[in-house]
């Protein structure tokens, strides 16, 4: 047997905060509250690395700073795409 699914890919970008919905009871999400900038992926990025140094509010740009400089971010375009 033979399956082919056919999918229409609308591309899309990270690029600011959005407030999710029902924030408390969501457990597995990284949303960093990023308003002046474009790098939400990045400090996502930042956030799944280093977790568990992280321990409370991952969310808070602030903290992550002290983690960028450590990336190289020299292929990244901000906001990155998917591709």
């Amino acid at each position: 047997m033979l399956r082919t699914d056919i999918t229409k890919l609308e591309s899309f970008y990270g690029a600011s905060y959005i407030l999710l919905p029902d924030e408390k009871k969501r457990r597995n999400c990284i949303n960093p509250k990023n308003f002046n900038d474009n790098k939400c992926f990045l400090y996502s990025f930042i956030i799944g690395k280093h977790i568990k140094d992280i321990k409370k509010h991952p969310e808070d740009i602030s903290i992550l700073k002290k983690y960028e400089k450590n990336i190289n971010q020299s292929t990244l375009n901000y906001p990155v795409t998917i591709d």
